[in-house]
């Protein structure tokens, strides 16, 4: 499946608060945002549920457009090297990217940034 988007969520709560999710958890908030089978699923779909069902026991508190690059941002990338493809990626705490379960930049993943959201999780301090 493509789970791209609901683990670039994991991998921001992850960085927020040192919780890993694990994959029923990443595949729950995937069908809970209308994914099913191969179809993705759309990120403000995917954040709102993240907002109401949660994800490893933590709700998405806020998620609005970032406005400065930091850890825990959730990217959507389109990739140069191929057409009409978007993906999508969170930032880790050096602010580098994981994209593929791998630590990169944006200039090695061949991508451009279309959008980012900073997300906040309810129980962070």
């Amino acid at each position: 499946y493509p789970l791209c988007g609901p683990v670039a969520v994991a991998n921001s709560l992850l960085a927020a608060t040192g919780v890993v999710a694990s994959n029923g958890d990443i595949e729950r908030l995937y069908r809970a945002a209308g994914g099913h089978g191969d179809s993705g699923s759309d990120m403000e779909a995917l954040m709102a549920a993240a907002a109401t069902e949660g994800l490893a026991g933590y709700r998405l508190a806020s998620y609005p457009h970032a406005t400065a690059w930091g850890p825990g941002l959730v990217l959507l990338l389109s990739l140069e090297d191929v057409p009409d493809v978007w993906h999508v990626a969170a930032t880790d705490v050096g602010g580098r990217v994981i994209s593929w379960g791998e630590t990169t930049t944006i200039s090695e993943l061949s991508a451009r940034v279309e959008d980012a959201w900073s997300l906040t999780w309810h129980g962070e301090e």
